[in-house]
């Protein structure tokens, strides 16, 4: 998972931990390493402490990315077709989308959904490029390459090939 965590952490806000609430692109309160607080409110010393100070602290902000990796895991491992069975590399871009989109949010890939049940991840990968999410993560449009692997196409890269681009 530290290999994900790290790669997460150069993708959300260029390497940015924020220590204060934000609205990530999709409006939703955010906090720490793109931690969404409306669907996952702060606990226990956590929330005491950002009562008191406004803010967490950067290890608060790990320990929530940490946490939030073993849910996104745990969903993937329930809900995504032959996810067991996959290599890590995919795995991780599984466990990457459930993160910034909620599950909920992959199961409305159908043909991604689609195509991971028939185990085509060249398929899947192209059902990744044609979607909002790739849109709205600042992928090149159809037919274009700006020479820089923005985060959805580092993402779809990782699914097509089976291995880590960075």
């Amino acid at each position: 998972m530290s290999r994900l965590a790290e790669q997460l952490k150069r993708q959300e806000q260029s390497g940015k931990c924020a220590l204060k609430l934000y609205r990530c692109p999709a409006g939703r309160l955010t906090i720490g390493w793109g931690h969404n607080i409306e669907a996952n409110p702060l606990t226990g010393f956590i929330r005491y402490y950002f009562n008191i100070h406004d803010e967490i602290t950067r290890e608060m902000a790990d320990y929530m990315l940490d946490q939030d990796l073993v849910e996104a895991a745990l969903d993937a491992s329930e809900h995504i077709p032959h996810f067991a069975e996959m290599d890590n590399v995919r795995q991780d871009v599984i466990i990457n989308m459930i993160f910034n989109l909620g599950m909920a949010g992959v199961l409305g890939f159908h043909d991604f959904i689609r195509a991971l049940r028939s185990k085509d991840y060249a398929a899947a990968a192209e059902a990744m490029r044609d979607s909002k999410w790739y849109r709205q993560l600042g992928g090149d449009p159809a037919g274009t390459n700006d020479g820089v692997l923005e985060r959805p196409e580092e993402e779809i890269a990782m699914m097509q090939t089976g291995q880590y681009v960075k």
